[in-house]
């Protein structure tokens, strides 16, 4: 897989094109990878399109994003697409005419014959272009169109709009089965204040992206992947100091049957069921009893899932 980034490279092979902003990936997105890479038996590379921003964000919306650029990509390398295209989203992009779009980048840049797309699917200057158009345009040119219904759970249309709620309201179970995964916080493990090796508990500490969505600070069950390996969590979520002292939104993991140093190196962190909000102690004999309580609970947890 080739992750191409910017506005100047060309495919020289013919491809079927997905097109979409693809934060979450979830099971909607899943289903249109799915559909383009099935092109391949034909002869078409696989190709996922998106832009390196949202372009709500662009203009200032300030929507949190269910996972990084980097995380999409670390989701999206299980897939056996040829290329993934991160295409700049700027003023001059936001002010091209869908019929430009098309010309410039659908069939210039990416040498389309196949395109798949989501039922919604909006394109070019104020969102002028809509299937209708696309599939005009596409007869024109002699390209495939596929346009692939929404999926639905519990009736309700699986969205990045919904999973964004069910995240902000601790609904981990439900945003797992919409995102076809655990929610995720991937970073690097930084110096904390080294208070769980003293409690018996010892944690590792990440700062999670300023523009990525958490669920409300508490206790969570989770799994800590670390070089392709899982082990069993507990994580809270809260105000913790940095290194520098100033209080910032920290994420603090005990990982189980593990003793090495972390310290550095980039760990995932998938939040699986919130256990607790969080608590204030009046000591911390009180503190490390319900730390290893939240352990053990964790450890059910687990054991069941």
């Amino acid at each position: 897989m080739e992750i191409i980034k910017g506005a100047n490279f060309n495919i020289d092979r013919p491809s079927a094109v997905t097109i979409g902003k693809f934060d979450g990936i979830h099971l909607g997105h899943r289903k249109l990878i799915t559909d383009t890479v099935a092109y391949g038996v034909s002869g078409l590379v696989p190709v996922l399109f998106t832009f390196d921003i949202s372009p709500l964000n662009f203009f200032g919306a300030g929507q949190k994003l269910i996972y990084t650029n980097s995380e999409k990509e670390m989701i999206l390398s299980a897939f056996p697409l040829d290329y993934i295209v991160e295409y700049p989203f700027s003023e001059a992009t936001s002010r091209m005419e869908a019929e430009s779009f098309f010309a410039d980048v659908i069939v210039e840049r990416l040498n389309a014959k196949a395109l798949i797309v989501g039922e919604d699917f909006r394109f070019g200057y104020n969102r002028r272009g809509d299937v209708s158009l696309l599939s005009d345009i596409c007869k024109r040119c002699g390209i495939k169109l596929d346009v692939i219904k929404k999926e639905y759970m519990d009736g309700h249309e699986i969205g990045s709009t919904l999973i964004r709620e069910r995240i902000a309201g601790a609904g981990l179970e439900d945003a797992e089965r919409m995102l076809g995964g655990p929610f995720f916080v991937s970073g690097q493990v930084i110096r904390g204040r080294q208070l769980g090796r003293t409690l018996d508990m010892p944690t590792i500490n990440m700062v999670a992206d300023d523009c990525k969505i958490l669920p409300p600070n508490g206790v969570y069950t989770s799994l800590v992947v670390y070089k392709q390996k899982e082990y069993a969590g507990v994580t809270n979520i809260g105000r913790k100091p940095t290194i520098s002292g100033d209080e910032c939104l920290g994420i603090e993991t005990h990982i189980m049957d593990f003793d090495s140093n972390l310290y550095g190196e980039n760990v995932v962190v998938k939040l699986l069921h919130f256990q607790r909000p969080e608590m204030k102690f009046d000591d911390l004999m009180q503190l490390r009893k319900q730390m290893h309580k939240d352990k053990n609970d964790a450890i059910k947890y687990i054991r069941r899932y």
